[in-house]
């Protein structure tokens, strides 16, 4: 199974150590663990040890460059949550390698509620953005009930939920 996919199972019991770590990591994922276990005040083989656990029980999935898309070229970051008609099982299978083999398509979850899914897409302009959505809805024509375009003007807070730990 695909590590950057949220797991599901019984909740995984974390100490003050482990909050902390996670803590660190979400903000600077790229400090070396000596510095991290100065900040945790324990020793570096112990926070070592954690970090391995934490990976291993899925608790941290993965680590990544939050990428400023503007500055690459990509000024339109779009949210698109889509609702379907009924797809079998094959089909949604197919639906979403689709969205996953997409470059300019970042993100993909799949949503409860009025949307089945919501898609992050990176385009150059709107006629760029209008073309991948448009390729979206020309192969899964029969499938595809209605979307809505949520285009990203400003982010004020990005995913840090070290917070809510308990």
């Amino acid at each position: 199974m695909d590590k950057s996919r949220i797991k599901f199972g019984d909740k995984v019991k974390l100490d003050k150590n482990d909050k902390k770590i996670i803590e660190i990591l979400q903000k600077e994922a790229r400090l070396p663990v000596t510095q991290i276990a100065k900040k945790v005040r324990m020793p570096a083989d112990s926070v070592k040890y954690r970090i391995q656990r934490l990976e291993k029980l899925g608790v941290i999935r993965f680590y990544h460059a939050v990428i400023n898309f503007p500055l690459l070229g990509y000024p339109m970051y779009s949210y698109t949550p889509i609702s379907l008609f009924a797809m079998n099982e094959t089909e949604e299978k197919l639906f979403i390698n689709y969205l996953i083999s997409h470059p300019q398509i970042t993100w993909v979850s799949k949503t409860t509620g009025n949307w089945d899914f919501i898609i992050g897409t990176c385009a150059k302009d709107f006629k760029e953005y209008d073309e991948i959505i448009k390729s979206i809805r020309l192969k899964f024509i029969k499938f595809i009930k209605e979307f809505e375009t949520i285009s990203t003007i400003e982010e004020f807070k990005y995913d840090m939920m070290y917070g809510l730990i308990e």
